[in-house]
């Protein structure tokens, strides 16, 4: 990676965050010491990272995408877990930093008896599970939001699959 290409990453980053990313915010993120991590990102950036900080900022940059790849990647989307017309699960996917896999179930016969999970309704589609790929609160997203927006769109998708 070099230096230009970090420079990107981290303005794609406080666009993805909806905040400035100063270069001792990616520092810290990244587990530098504080008294330097702005000297060490800013060196970086004027000529480039090596060894694992450049592994991990290679990875960083996978969902960090900049405004016309955010115009060409789709910022969630969805499939079937299963091969054809197999039932089971859904996924729903998050395409932009930070990403995640949503699980989403439909129960398809009613609880047990005396069972514990409210959120089991027969026939009602629930996103159950969320497999983060980026840690959501490294630069303060709010996951909570990105969940309920990935839920909204698979339903609305769903709802248009149907009708």
């Amino acid at each position: 990676m070099a230096g230009l290409d970090l420079a990107l990453l981290r303005r794609a980053l406080s666009a993805a965050a909806g905040r400035p990313i100063s270069q001792a915010d990616l520092g810290r993120a990244l587990g530098l010491a504080e008294a330097n991590a702005d000297r060490t990102v800013r060196r970086w950036e004027e000529g480039e990272p090596s060894g694992p900080a450049s592994v991990a900022l290679a990875y960083l940059a996978q969902g960090a995408l900049d405004e016309a790849m955010r115009r060409i990647v789709p910022e969630y989307v969805q499939a079937s877990a299963l091969p054809d017309d197999e039932a089971g699960p859904e996924l729903v996917l998050r395409l932009w930093w930070p990403r995640f896999i949503g699980v989403v179930l439909s129960a398809e016969v009613d609880p047990p008896e005396g069972a514990k999970w409210a959120w089991i309704e027969r026939g009602v589609e629930r996103l159950v599970a969320a497999l983060w790929i980026d840690d959501p609160a490294l630069f303060g997203a709010d996951p909570a939001a990105l969940l309920r927006r990935g839920a909204a769109l698979f339903q609305e998708a769903s709802l248009d699959s149907i009708g």
